[in-house]
């Protein structure tokens, strides 16, 4: 009877240790309000030009680009938060010399480089939760991101002859100036810093012509550092 009493006391105090344990990874203890100022490193990814649905055209390129601001994380239940905030980006894309030509003083076609370069705002509201795992925590987030662009331009680098020619011009009579993306993403915490790595694919066609679809999805590197309030 002695030893099953022992017996009975050590496998309750091993699964009340286990049960603290497992808590802990899905309860933190100082869940609280922070703001956390980010830094991402983006790339914008385009799509096919789809035209009626029947040709694809790779005419968009990758291009890089950065994100800044800050956000602020609301505790909701047991490592349940939400996040939004305010962040501004730079973001490129390049033409494909494939598909863009211009004539020369012979009539020649010849391809020309160029670019896309768009200054804008994005707005989140996502769903996030964590995971404790001593030393660190893993994030996992989701949830819509608005996003309106500011200026929006394109450039142009050709040759007429003997002399090269720049032109740039706004973006916005053929592109769309908002859109609405679906954010996907997880984090390593260490302390109060932060590595995440997020997709974030476009649900707006960017196109403005009728008869055409252009999706884009970015995808972000960034780093942030917790400040709780």
């Amino acid at each position: 009877m002695k030893k099953f009493t022992i017996c009975a006391a050590i496998a309750a105090m091993t699964l009340l240790s286990g049960s603290k344990a497992s808590a802990s990874v899905f309860e933190a203890n100082d869940n609280s309000l922070a703001i956390r100022p980010v830094l991402s490193l983006d790339v914008t990814c385009p799509g096919d030009t789809k035209i009626n649905d029947l040709v694809k055209l790779d005419e968009l390129k990758s291009g890089a680009g950065l994100s800044f601001g800050a956000v602020v994380d609301v505790p909701v239940w047991m490592n349940m938060y939400l996040e939004s905030g305010l962040k501004f980006y730079y973001h490129t894309a390049k033409y494909n010399k494939d598909y863009f030509h211009i004539a020369d003083d012979e009539g020649d076609l010849k391809a020309f480089s160029g670019s896309i370069r768009e200054f804008g705002v994005s707005i989140p509201v996502l769903v996030g939760y964590h995971f404790d795992f001593d030393p660190v925590r893993l994030h996992v987030f989701t949830g819509p991101e608005f996003n309106i662009g500011f200026s929006g331009k394109e450039h142009i680098n050709y040759t007429v002859g003997n002399h090269k020619v720049s032109e740039s011009e706004s973006i916005y009579d053929g592109l769309r100036r908002g859109d609405v993306a679906w954010v996907i993403g997880a984090g390593v915490q260490f302390g109060r810093a932060m590595v995440t790595l997020s997709a974030h694919p476009g649900m707006v066609n960017w196109t403005k012509i009728d008869n055409q679809k252009l999706d884009r999805t970015t995808v972000s590197l960034g780093v942030g550092y917790f400040f709780n309030l």
